[in-house]
């Protein structure tokens, strides 16, 4: 009951919990339709102890209080718990392994009076571990993998942005980019950048690290501030480039001001380019987003003269849409639509 309630935070820090509430953090458990599904198929088809492979990073309050273990899952407080300020507010060790690679301490946190230095200081000591702010505390679950824990007879790769950062420009490798120029950052400061407050007992100057947790989740939450926090943290990560092509099979460099006669064979070479995600772009479990690029061609006038893709976002199924995903393939090398199997 103390590990999952944030009534207890939010008394002081009461725009750090507002935000963290709208988070995709605050709906990882099984208040998640999207998670609720693949859990409740995994349970059926490996039993209520192998999911505890999900809860160490989706449902802790399930997996501490042991829930996670019953054949039914109760429609209360527990199973709608998420990742709480105490999980990673009371991790002491974190390793790079994933799949909830880290140590909880249930040691109580002093809850100060902010008018004593001695217990804020007291407070601050016990949630301010040394491994709050490191990379390894946040890719301790966003690196994931299926092995012969629960019945895969390989090892498949889930989810891995702390390897894909680590061998980025953002975390000090420059072997995979082409930008000179990239600052090199964290998680935190990407996905926790700073933001007003002047209510909450933590606020700096004025403001205190988001922990709204922006990156692409908009279906969890209609919070307006969300919305935007995710747009924000999106808009110019990735630019699309043409730098040439091709018109009637005749080589274009660079294809702008190239004329193209009506009926003409116009080929595009696109480049993608990750501007401002610290991993792969599109992060995440690579098999269940959807990433996909649209095209329009105008004439001179500004009328539209064709078109692909943009039937996608709508209809989730449009051939002519590029679309920058992974997908797992049966013994066969025939695709496996995950989607379906959910």
């Amino acid at each position: 009951a103390e590990f999952r309630r944030t009534e207890d935070c939010a008394a002081c820090h009461q725009e750090i919990a507002a935000s963290w509430a709208s988070s995709a953090h605050a709906r990882s458990s099984f208040d998640n339709p999207f998670y609720r599904a693949s859990i409740e198929r995994f349970r059926a088809a490996r039993g209520e102890e192998a999911s505890r492979f999900c809860a160490g990073c989706h449902d802790p309050a399930l997996l501490l209080s042991g829930v996670i273990d019953q054949p039914t899952i109760p429609a209360d407080e527990r199973a709608s718990a998420g990742i709480p300020c105490r999980l990673c507010h009371g991790v002491t060790e974190a390793r790079s392994d994933g799949n909830g690679s880290y140590v909880w301490s249930a040691e109580p946190i002093p809850l100060p009076d902010p008018a004593d230095p001695v217990q804020v200081a007291a407070h601050r000591a016990r949630v301010g571990t040394d491994v709050l702010r490191s990379t390894v505390l946040c890719g301790s679950c966003h690196r994931s993998f299926a092995g012969h824990e629960i019945g895969s007879p390989h090892h498949f790769n889930g989810i891995d942005d702390l390897g894909a950062f680590g061998t980025s420009a953002f975390g000090g490798a420059h072997g995979d980019s082409l930008e000179a120029d990239v600052e090199p950052s964290t998680c935190r400061g990407c996905h926790m950048q700073r933001e007003p407050a002047t209510h909450d007992m933590a606020a700096d100057n004025g403001s205190v690290p988001s922990h709204r947790f922006a990156g692409a989740h908009l279906s969890l939450t209609t919070d307006p501030a969300q919305h935007a926090a995710v747009r924000a943290r999106l808009q110019d990560v990735v630019r699309i480039d043409i730098p040439a092509g091709s018109v009637d099979g005749r080589r274009r460099l660079p294809l702008e001001g190239s004329p193209a006669r009506s009926g003409s064979r116009v080929t595009l070479d696109v480049v993608i380019r990750n501007l401002g995600v610290g991993h792969r772009f599109p992060g995440g479990t690579r098999d269940l987003q959807d990433t996909f690029v649209e095209l329009r061609i105008v004439d001179a006038a500004g009328a539209l003269v064709a078109e692909a893709g943009t039937q996608h976002a709508e209809s989730g199924d449009d051939p002519t849409a590029f679309g920058l995903r992974a997908v797992p393939l049966d013994a066969r090398s025939a695709i496996i639509n995950t989607e379906k199997l959910i």
